[in-house]
């Protein structure tokens, strides 16, 4: 087969946008058709345009073989693909067409090998810089779908193990530079010891600390160091976002020779604050390198038992964060003193000890520590300098007030869970529940439970208020409506609840998917 081919099938798919996104069973059909034979055929390689053998080798198998028990076809022509990449030279790719460079790139990206994919991501943010309009939205694309599939559970290719040969290194005069010098009164705050205890019973296993070089986790591993009688291993994760943050990282090093314990260091230079936040992707960003940091402490051991440095003031602005938002009322301060998440084992002793307690017991100690570095732009920032010192100014018991409300409704949630959890036991055992209509609830929180935990989906609020809406309607005219009918409320695409009146008090109520329903001639729909 001639390389007109190869080249129609680049014209013809780089026309069809909808082919590279959301592909539908008719598209794969028409492009089987027209271009499977080309995998049959000789490519020349040496007359046909690179990119369009690329794109036949990387893509069209794809589409030719997606619904069929071939992955190892697919397998082989992307080795082609890759091996015909590999032998482009780095200018010819950066200056193609932005639609072409994608194509060309994503021979990697489907490679699965992360140092591959490393490589493309530093390309698609070079690429991003040269251009503007569409194209700038396209490679956009590009990046965020690259670091949205990119495998990170193994992180062992890029981890290193700090290994300090200067012993005699005096921290303070070395990095002076970077170390907060603020002048702390000192005080011995004994009960911090008194936070560490539970770690001697609570695990055999190592601990990691995650080791910022903050006062508070450098606290934490001087504090673990000196009172336990087991192995603790520092995880430093450089985001190599500061122009300190290398000089940090020989800081944390030179401290972890001192303690004697090992360093775990993984610099994160393939996606950057600053750059996400002009493109619009923090999300990208944030969800990224969570991935990455808790594949690391996974890298360092199995079942990680992961120390934070998160303390009673980090509590107190998710609090006052949480409230402004209007959500996680069940638990506004956000965190636990130990929880398991993600396969992790995370534990935080400081929770309930205060930053100025932390930093006065890290002066008396001589415990030395990096700068607070959260800007005083952003949210917490401004919570930390203008909103607690107010709140305190105005009355001391404004800030211990805020934690009563949070313990408050944690526990006041827990009561609601427990009364929701009854109400759909008996739902999901006898398929309905006998309600007056007097006590039917009109809270939105109370119906998203409810389906939630019947359904096993989350509700969209639209959904919610119209089971709000068309309840307080039914309600209202709960008189006029004859025995026996029944009113459906619809919920979202697959569910609806039924109401069916039986008296002129109560009625039964049912939760269940369309398909299941029977439609009753006298219903009425709201």
């Amino acid at each position: 087969m001639n390389f007109v081919c190869e080249e129609c099938f680049m014209r013809d798919f780089l026309s069809h946008t909808s082919w590279w996104f959301d592909a539908s069973p008719e598209d794969d059909a028409y492009i089987s058709e027209i271009y499977a034979h080309i995998l049959d055929s000789d490519i020349q390689d040496n007359n046909s345009d690179i990119i369009a053998r690329i794109m036949v080798y990387d893509q069209l198998p794809r589409h030719v073989f997606r619904n069929s028990q071939s992955s190892h076809i697919i397998l082989y022509f992307l080795q082609k693909a890759i091996k015909l990449f590999e032998s482009i030279h780095v200018n010819d790719i950066i200056n193609l067409p932005p639609d072409k460079w994608c194509f060309a790139m994503l021979p990697y990206r489907h490679s699965q090998d992360p140092s591959k994919i490393q490589y493309v991501m530093k390309c698609a943010w070079q690429k991003l810089y040269i251009c503007d309009g569409e194209n700038k939205e396209l490679v956009k694309r590009f990046i965020k779908a690259t670091f949205t599939r990119c495998p990170t559970d193994d992180q062992s290719m890029f981890i290193k193990t700090v290994s300090e040969s200067k012993t005699s290194v005096c921290i303070q005069s070395e990095f002076d530079d970077i170390i907060d010098q603020t002048k702390y009164i000192k005080c011995d705050n004994k009960y911090i010891y008194s936070a560490f205890k539970a770690l001697h019973d609570l695990h055999d296993t190592p601990y990691i600390i995650s080791l910022s070089g903050g006062v508070d986790s450098m606290v934490c591993s001087w504090v673990m160091k000196k009172t336990l009688q087991r192995p603790i291993v520092a995880v430093h994760i450089n985001y190599c976002n500061r122009d300190t943050a290398f000089k940090e990282e020989e800081f944390v090093t030179a401290w972890c020779t001192y303690l004697g314990i090992p360093l775990i260091v993984r610099r994160i230079s393939e996606i950057n604050r600053k750059q996400c936040m002009e493109n619009d992707m923090r999300d990208i960003y944030e969800r990224y390198t969570r991935n990455v940091r808790y594949a690391t402490y996974k890298t360092v051991n199995e079942r990680p038992l992961v120390v934070l440095g998160h303390n009673k003031d980090d509590c107190l602005e998710n609090i006052m964060t949480n409230i402004a938002h209007q959500n996680k009322y069940d638990n506004l301060h956000g965190m636990s003193l130990e929880i398991y998440q993600d396969g992790i084992t995370f534990i935080r002793p400081l929770l309930n000890i205060s930053k100025e307690a932390i930093r006065t017991f890290a002066a008396y100690n001589d415990i030395p520590h990096l700068p607070n570095s959260t800007p005083s732009w952003s949210q917490r920032g401004q919570i930390r300098a203008n909103i607690v010192p107010v709140l305190d100014a105005w009355d001391p018991r404004m800030v211990p007030g805020l934690f009563n409300i949070s313990s408050i409704m944690q526990q006041m949630h827990g009561y609601f869970t427990m009364y929701v959890k009854n109400i759909v036991h008996e739902i999901k055992k006898n398929g309905h529940i006998h309600i007056q209509i007097h006590d039917i609830q009109l809270s939105p929180i109370f119906w998203k439970e409810i389906v939630k935990m019947t359904q096993s989906i989350i509700p969209s609020e639209k959904a919610v208020k119209n089971i709000i809406n068309r309840l307080a309607s039914l309600k209202s005219t709960f008189d006029q409506i004859k025995i026996h009918h029944t009113s459906y409320i619809e919920v979202q695409k697959s569910i609806r609840i039924s109401l069916q009146k039986i008296d002129k008090e109560s009625i039964i109520l049912r939760i269940h998917n369309k398909c299941g329903v029977q439609s009753n001639q006298t219903g009425k729909t709201y």
